[in-house]
């Protein structure tokens, strides 16, 4: 699964593009702001406009689709992983899960009533896996719907009836936020587009996702025929809207980048670092060459020189080596993950709590420069000592530490086991220096 949500925290107020499905032409808009975006251009496909650095490029309603849906609430399941259930379960996200590119928006969350169970109204969107190739674009630096970018109704909740290259689509809005786009099938508006709206309303009704809905706004001109036919069918006060666009930034970044772009991407990162790697692997071999050419011509030069380099700095050497090696013998004491209380930690974790990871409990902690020893009983057989003596080799805190046992060795005693773990560590040893009465 790939949700389209982006994590680009970068200012998008310093200047602001975006490209726009419009009512019949491809749209370029551009400003200081999105509140402030004036119209810079039009063309029939998107790659004719200009692409500035972070233009935001908006799919037409015929690219993905959407849904609103109620999600159960459950304790430790993000309302991600609950949605991407529930479109999966409707085929909302194809054949293969996994690789559909889509997003959602948390609406609202309603609370248990009459027995039901807690739920959240999620507004998704699911890019269609095969896109025309003129959406297919390099640079772009978001991948949006027009919804989500236009400002809700006055009341915050209704319908917004817009046309969208040359199609009619019918935008739903819940508490001034977006919740569904749909393309209708009526290529007029009338009584077929009319009675499409009243289904959709209707299908939300009984769904239970709004009964708010009053308004009908219109982004187009149509006749007061046309209007009192469309409020009959639907229900709703026809209102007719302003003539210019108005752009808003959701709180919730989204970004739906299409398979084809981040595969694209991959690729030509995957071709840079391979050419950084050859540049670097033959400015190496180059240098190595010059290296030894010089060698081989001038060796007896090239040696007096470097000894004569190099033996003022012997001496400086020796004691940098001596003190690495001092520091290395000390290191528990020097090295605050290899401190008494760090290593005890790391020991003693999986043993805490009510539950413990594993039923041990430990009698013996003896840290010391040479080797660590951990004794321990329990009553719940073998295999959990085993278990607690994976956990401490696998654990990456104490890896570098010490050198861990194959196995523990243990003896039963009662109904329980006890056992010895001793780790040797990977710190330098001081020498034993012999005594005057050594022999």
């Amino acid at each position: 699964m790939k949700n389209g949500l982006s994590g680009n925290k970068k200012d998008e107020t310093a200047a602001f593009s975006l490209i726009f499905p419009g009512p019949e032409r491809w749209e370029f808009w551009h400003g200081s702001s999105p509140e402030s975006l004036s119209p810079a251009g039009t063309a029939e496909r998107p790659q004719e406009l200009p692409m500035p650095e972070g233009v935001i490029f908006c799919f037409p309603g015929s690219a993905f689709s959407s849904l609103p849906l109620w999600n159960a609430v459950a304790e430790g399941v993000t309302s991600q992983a609950q949605a991407a259930l529930n479109l999966e379960g409707r085929g909302l996200l194809g054949a293969d899960p996994e690789s559909a590119v889509w997003a959602l928006d948390v609406v609202r969350r309603q609370g248990k009533e009459d027995g039901k169970e807690e739920r959240e109204l999620t507004a998704s969107a699911v890019l269609q896996p095969h896109l025309s190739p003129d959406w297919i674009l390099d640079g772009i630096r978001r991948h949006e719907i027009p919804g989500r970018l236009l400002l809700a109704p006055p009341s915050g909740s209704g319908a917004v009836l817009r046309k969208e290259l040359g199609r009619w689509i019918l935008d739903l809005y819940e508490a001034g936020r977006w919740l569904h786009s749909q393309t209708l099938l009526a290529q007029e508006l009338g009584e077929e587009a009319g009675r499409e709206i009243r289904l959709l309303l209707a299908q939300m009704e009984q769904e239970g996702i709004s009964w708010e809905w009053r308004d009908l706004v219109l982004k187009a001109p149509v006749s007061s025929e046309v209007a009192a036919t469309l409020a009959r069918l639907t229900g709703l006060r026809t209102v007719q809207g302003e003539g210019s666009q108005k752009f808003k930034l959701p709180a919730s970044q989204w970004d739906l980048l299409p398979r084809e772009v981040a595969e694209r991407r991959q690729t030509q990162s995957r071709q840079k670092r391979l050419r950084t790697l050859l540049t670097w692997g033959l400015a190496t071999d180059l240098a190595v060459w010059v290296l030894a050419s010089l060698f081989m011509l001038v060796p007896g030069l090239q040696l007096w020189s470097l000894e004569r380099a190099l033996a003022p700095l012997r001496p400086e050497y020796r004691r940098i080596a001596q003190t690495k090696q001092v520091w290395e013998e000390l290191r528990s004491l020097t090295d605050p993950t290899g401190s008494a209380l760090e290593v005890l930690q790391q020991v003693s974790q999986p043993l805490l709590g009510e539950k413990p990871k594993h039923p041990i409990k430990l009698t013996t902690f003896f840290f010391g420069p040479a080797e660590l020893t951990v004794k321990g009983v329990t009553s719940s057989g073998e295999q959990v000592i085993a278990d607690y003596l994976s956990y401490l080799s696998k654990n990456p805190q104490l890896q570098g530490l010490y050198l861990w046992p194959a196995k523990a060795p243990g003896k039963g005693e009662g109904s329980g086991s006890s056992f010895t773990i001793t780790a040797p560590s990977t710190a330098p040893q001081p020498e034993k220096k012999e005594g005057p009465n050594s022999r």
